[in-house]
């Protein structure tokens, strides 16, 4: 086989391999952050990880600008609800730490506080607990047997309701 037919062979199975959506929406979204000065997309990505959920929920990175012809010592731009900022100032050095650790070099020495409404997020709508029958309760109740906490029995006990009736609905399917 010749070194084209090779090189045409190999790209045609690549396009039939499955990808990772992450890899997908990381190539779609690289041009964009750069332009905001995001060098990686995981800050954005990696929000909640990076910088832990409870300064997920109330805190958004919008913009990393670095000095000229450098890629450390960078200031971050984050966006709070304005109840927020008072906790969040006392809270800088723990995200610049965060940010740092997460990169493996000083990359933001500073972080500037943008106050405004963060973008609402979906919520997803919860599923509603299914309603076992009466079989399966008696087959639970006979599967948790006797415990000595009844706080205990009772988690037990709707836990494993649940899963026997997702378990029925699915075989009905």
């Amino acid at each position: 086989m010749t070194d084209a037919k090779k090189q045409t062979s190999n790209k045609s199975y690549r396009r039939r391999k499955p990808m990772r959506a992450s890899r997908l929406t990381t190539a779609l979204l690289a041009p964009a952050l750069r332009r905001q000065g995001f060098v990686q997309t995981e800050i954005i990505t990696r929000w909640p990880h990076i910088v832990g959920k409870d300064f997920a929920e109330n805190v958004a990175p919008i913009k990393i600008s670095f000095p000229r012809a450098s890629r450390n010592s960078g200031t971050l731009l984050v966006r709070c609800e304005s109840a927020f900022a008072p906790t969040l100032q006392l809270r800088i050095p723990t995200i610049i730490e965060s940010v740092n650790s997460y990169y493996g070099y000083l990359a933001i020495v500073n972080v500037k506080i943008q106050q405004g409404p963060l973008p609402k997020k979906k919520l997803r709508p919860s599923s509603k607990p299914l309603k076992p029958s009466g079989q399966i309760v008696r087959q639970v109740g006979s599967m948790v047997g006797k415990t000595k906490s009844d706080d205990l029995r009772g988690a037990l006990q709707a836990l494993g309701e649940q899963m026997l009736a997702k378990e029925g609905k699915k075989r009905k399917k």
